[in-house]
């Protein structure tokens, strides 16, 4: 197993509280990696199920580097899946078990206190109490309203996004709380492959120090695909 990058945080107050064994547990428990399909391993080739095996030591180390201020994210694996009828390939960045559980009881913690609120009637992916089925049934109710359908998508948007604004923003909404420090550094997670890998990575545009958010594509676009096909029938 590869140990995270230390990255210290200094004197910055530590999210021990947020943070707690009870929420990572929690976190578990809701995650993919603690069913019977769990998601792939990422750079230290830990599996979901080994994971689950030693979970309460498991969790009581992270606990204890996040207290002491030397928790930091692995790099992402990549991995490249060929697109359907076409000659290129989809890629996916897959985070380590624990550092995905991590992420997850950050996210459960600050959707739940509305810190970044996403408030319209179109956000229905990764939004509490929203979702695919809640996103079908919007989608009917549009199609039985209007006669067209504008079907629209920003290419490689994720992966356009500057950091450092991005990060302007985080420091403005969270304004000195303890996770600033580590969602910074799950901003600035970069991806680890072999030359071969970033001859492909540069091809596709994807360049070290910008965009986000690559390590969901793999949830991302099944989700997608359970929708068109729902909407479609």
């Amino acid at each position: 197993m590869l140990a995270p990058r230390p990255g210290r945080t200094g004197n910055a107050p530590r999210p021990t509280k947020i943070l707690s064994k009870t929420a990572l547990f929690k976190a578990w428990k809701a995650s993919r990696d603690s069913t019977a399909k769990p998601g792939r391993p990422g750079i230290d080739n830990e599996t979901a199920q080994k994971f689950g095996a030693k979970l309460d030591n498991n969790l009581s180390n992270i606990v204890r580097q996040l207290g002491e201020g030397r928790y930091g994210f692995s790099k992402l694996r990549v991995v490249f899946i060929p697109k359907q009828d076409s000659d290129k390939e989809r890629v996916i960045c897959v985070p380590t078990v624990r550092d995905r559980l991590v992420q997850r009881a950050i996210v459960e913690y600050v959707t739940s206190r509305s810190i970044f609120p996403i408030n319209n009637n179109s956000s229905f992916g990764f939004i509490k109490g929203l979702g695919p089925q809640k996103a079908i049934k919007r989608a009917l109710e549009l199609r039985a309203k209007y006669d067209w359908c504008l079907k629209t998508d920003i290419q490689s948007f994720f992966d356009r996004i500057p950091r450092r604004p991005l990060k302007a923003q985080v420091d403005k909404a969270l304004r000195g709380n303890s996770l600033r420090p580590l969602i910074t550094k799950a901003i600035d997670c970069e991806i680890r492959g072999n030359s071969d890998d970033k001859e492909k990575l540069r091809k596709q545009g994807l360049v070290a120090g910008l965009g986000i958010g690559r390590e969901c594509r793999c949830h991302r676009f099944s989700r997608t695909s359970r929708f068109r096909s729902s909407i479609r029938k």
